[in-house]
């Protein structure tokens, strides 16, 4: 497996962290609590890299759950599960799109 270049790598964490930031201040956790973020960064050698679908939250064990459970047990999913969600969506939506795009074309020839 080849290794990301380390530039592209930053590029992509700083787009995920300036979208995390123009989000609302609803719902984001203050200085003592944490929360996970998610997101898919489309990449493009003819484009900056863009946020393609992102989400927060997490789907946590409860603290004393936490203190009993093995390392078997997820800690979250919620962030991870709702992007790739959301991804799914954008790219079907891409998709119908462009085959709308098909058929006007087709029609007007």
């Amino acid at each position: 497996m080849s290794e990301i270049d380390p530039t592209l790598a930053s590029a992509i964490a700083s787009t995920a962290l300036a979208h995390y930031d123009t989000l609302s201040s609803n719902g984001k956790p203050n200085d003592t609590q944490f929360t996970i973020y998610a997101a898919f960064i489309a990449v493009s050698p003819n484009s900056a890299p863009f946020v393609v679908s992102s989400a927060t939250g997490s789907k946590c064990l409860g603290t004393s759950a936490l203190k009993n459970a093995s390392n078997a047990h997820l800690r979250d999913s919620h962030a991870e599960v709702v992007a790739r969600r959301a991804l799914t969506q954008a790219i079907w939506l891409e998709i119908q799109q462009e085959q709308q795009q098909e058929q006007q074309q087709e029609q007007q020839q």
